[in-house]
């Protein structure tokens, strides 16, 4: 993982959403650095009740927030990485999403999106949402991804 395919550092953001209201949202905000490149390799999405959704937003400001430090995934390495992340951060989502993932209860833990070059200096929030009509849930949000500076 030191050196993926890409030959690159690959990182993982987890962020669980506890006690997630029905209809309530919560965002988790990662700004890219401005060289080099990042590879969104997966996002993962669980849910303990209801059907939870997960949209990715690019261009999109955020503030306040608590830091999350991405986690490497070579655990005998001290690398870090240049991308900075932020749980719970305020902002206003619009336009269309460039990835939505849908889970369920019944589905149990589901992942997807299409492995994307996110853009350079750019800020990105994952909107988690709970969709479900009365009942609060634990949504747990993996976003892995892999940093090449070539």
């Amino acid at each position: 993982m030191e050196n993926s395919i890409r030959g690159g550092k690959t990182y993982s953001i987890v962020y669980q959403a506890v006690d997630l209201a029905a209809a309530a949202s919560v965002n988790l905000g990662i700004t890219t650095p401005a060289t080099g490149f990042i590879y969104l390799d997966s996002i993962v999405l669980s849910t303990s009740a209801n059907t939870t959704r997960v949209s990715v937003y690019e261009n999109i400001s955020y503030t306040e927030g608590s830091a999350r430090t991405p986690l490497n995934l070579n655990r005998n390495s001290g690398a870090t990485t240049d991308v900075t992340a932020k749980t719970g951060v305020t902002a206003t989502v619009s336009g269309v999403p460039m990835d939505v993932i849908i889970g369920t209860v019944y589905s149990g833990t589901v992942s997807g999106s299409v492995q994307s070059v996110l853009d350079q200096g750019q800020e990105y929030v994952f909107e988690i949402s709970n969709i479900g009509a009365s009942t609060a849930t634990t949504a747990t949000l993996i976003v892995t991804f892999t940093e090449s500076i070539g």
